[in-house]
Parts: C-alpha cells; sequence; structure tokens
C-alpha cells in the first residue's frame, strides 16, 4: 500500500510539474515531490535530484511569495 501512496504522490505531483489538467506550479510541484520521495517514490527522488529540489529551497521560495504579498 505504501508503494501505491508514493507512486500516487508522485503522479499528483507531475501533473503540476507537466501543467496536466492544471497550471504549472514549480513550488507546488517541489513541495509534492519531497512529499511522494519521503513516501518512497523512487521516481520522486529522481526528479528531485535531477532538478535539485531541496527543503531549503522550498522554504526559501515560500518566504520570498509570502514577502512579495502572496504574488508567484
Amino acid at each position: 500500500v505504501e508503494e501505491l501512496s508514493a507512486k500516487g504522490k508522485y503522479l499528483y505531483a507531475k501533473c503540476f510539474a507537466d501543467g496536466l489538467g492544471t497550471d504549472f506550479d514549480r513550488e507546488k510541484t517541489a513541495r509534492l515531490m519531497l512529499s511522494a520521495g519521503a513516501a518512497g517514490s523512487p521516481e520522486a527522488l529522481e526528479y528531485i535530484a535531477e532538478h535539485g529540489i531541496t527543503y531549503e529551497s522550498v522554504l526559501a521560495d515560500m518566504e520570498r511569495r509570502r514577502l512579495a504579498g502572496g504574488r508567484k
């Protein structure tokens, strides 16, 4: 069950990464990929490594958006 949950989280993140059925959202992609990776998705871990996503970069993006008044 955990493997399916991790795969589902990865696929959900991929929708935001590709703008599939939703608008492209870099911040949401990064947050969801980190969640999928933590759940054990090898695809998410590969995506994270390829794109240099870190918890620190996600937090920094969120803080920049907050300081800009919520605009992306």
